[in-house]
Parts: structure tokens; C-alpha cells; sequence
């Protein structure tokens, strides 16, 4: 810093003494004129250091104010809540930003434009079958389907039924590609889909919404959430009514 205050004046002393070659080569026989160099070195040296000043100001402020990323905590992997940087498995975490600016409308679309996932869905969301690693026809008794680390795999060979969870009511879906039998039993060779509803927070809120569209599509949806003390409770129903564009298309969820 000291160092440029220096050699700021020293260096605008050179260029005028090479703009004006009448005038003499030495510091000290160059008369002083009426607004002269250094005067304007002097101010320009004073802007200099206010100039720098202000960056430094500027640049502690930012240095204060900084936000900090730890990083996505994942709890489906082991079991425990860790970073996602230190999770050895291939895991995916679909965060509250990413499905607010996705265009799915159902837990099925949403994993769908997720990598090595596949949805197999008949033409209909209501018989959707989630796949990872390829098991084809197999994939129900080997995806495990996880609400709030509850498995709602069904005890016969049908898979769950994704469109009673509203994509609206989640919070975030933790994916984990690969066996995970050790740590959650059967249906977990190929791969573990939890998905975590949101909580509860703050004083009593609530919202409701109704919509209607073309085919003669029909929804209503129902919230109410908040926290008392240390309990929280979260209320979510939707009702999706929708004849669909072709024959035999109908869809009620």
C-alpha cells in the first residue's frame, strides 16, 4: 500500500518532463506554473489512496458478509446425517429449488429427469414403475420406495403408487444408485428412492387452491402447516380429476 503512494507522483513526474522538452532535466529547476503537475500528482495520490481505501473497506465487507455452502446433508446412504461429499455411494439429491423450477407435475416426472432412472408408465402416471440399474420387469421388487424412511413397497409384486404423494408436499428425494440391502433389506438391490415430505414451521398458516383446465380436468388442494412448542405438524390433501385426451385416458388421483 505504501509503496503506491510512492511511485504514483514519481511516475507522473517522468511523463510530464517527456511531454515538455524545454523544459529543464532536473527535479529542482522546474519552476512551478499555475495548476502544475504537482498539484494534480498530489491530488491524484489522494484519490489514489481514498480509491484504495475504499476497496479494501469494500473488500473486508464482502470478506464479512460472504455466505458459506456446507453442502447437502444426506441421511438415506448410512443412516446418518452426513455431507454429501463424504457419501462413497452414487447419490442424488432432488433440493426444494429444483422442483420448484421443474416443470413435473408428479413424483414420476420428477425422477424421470433424473440420471440412470427410468419410469415405466403405461400412458398413465397412476401405474407409473420406477427402475434403476436396469431390472426391467423386475424393478418393483427391487426399488425400494421410501416416505420419511417408512418402505411403502407393497407386500405383492405391484409397485407403490407414486401419485399419492404430492409433489407439492416435498421437501427434497434423496437417490441412491446401487445395492443397499445391507442397510434396508429386501427391494434395495438395484437402488433407494426416499422421499421426505417438509415439515411444519412457524405459527398456524394454511392455503387452499382449486384449478381447472381443459379435458375436463378438475384439481383442489388443501395445506395447513406450523409449529407448537416442540411439536410441528404439516397437512397437505389434493384432489386431481382429469378425463384425459384420448379414450380411456381418465385419470383420479
Amino acid at each position: 500500500m505504501k509503496l503506491n503512494k510512492i511511485f504514483v507522483p514519481v511516475f507522473l513526474m517522468f511523463v510530464s518532463l517527456g511531454m515538455n522538452s524545454a523544459q529543464p532535466a532536473f527535479p529542482e529547476e522546474i519552476e512551478p506554473q499555475k495548476g502544475s503537475s504537482n498539484s494534480s500528482s498530489i491530488a491524484t495520490s489522494a484519490q489514489d489512496s481514498s480509491v484504495l481505501s475504499a476497496d479494501s473497506q469494500g473488500q473486508t465487507a464482502y470478506q464479512e458478509y460472504i455466505p458459506i455452502s456446507l453442502g447437502k446433508i444426506v441421511v438415506t446412504a448410512s443412516r446418518m446425517a452426513q455431507h454429501d461429499y463424504k457419501i462413497a455411494s452414487n447419490v442424488t439429491v432432488i433440493d426444494p429449488q429444483k422442483i420448484r423450477v421443474s416443470t413435473a407435475q408428479t413424483v414420476s416426472e420428477i425422477l424421470q429427469e433424473q440420471m440412470g432412472v427410468h419410469i415405466y408408465d403405461n400412458s398413465t402416471y397412476k401405474t407409473a414403475t420406477v427402475d434403476i440399474r436396469g431390472f426391467g420387469d423386475t424393478a418393483t421388487r427391487n426399488v425400494l420406495v421410501l416416505v420419511n424412511d417408512r418402505k411403502v413397497n407393497p407386500i405383492d409384486i405391484s409397485g407403490p403408487d407414486l401419485l399419492q404423494i404430492p409433489l407439492e408436499s416435498i421437501e427434497r428425494i434423496e437417490i441412491i444408485r446401487g445395492a443397499g440391502s445391507v442397510l434396508y433389506g429386501d427391494n434395495a438391490v438395484g437402488g433407494v428412492i426416499n422421499i421426505i415430505t417438509k415439515e411444519g414451521k412457524g405459527n398456524l398458516s394454511g392455503k387452499v387452491g382449486s384449478t381447472y383446465a381443459s379435458y375436463d380436468t378438475l384439481g383442489e388442494d388443501l395445506e395447513v402447516s406450523g409449529d407448537y412448542r416442540k411439536m410441528s405438524y404439516y397437512l397437505y390433501s389434493k384432489y386431481y380429476d382429469t378425463g384425459g385426451y384420448r379414450q380411456n385416458s381418465d385419470l383420479l388421483a
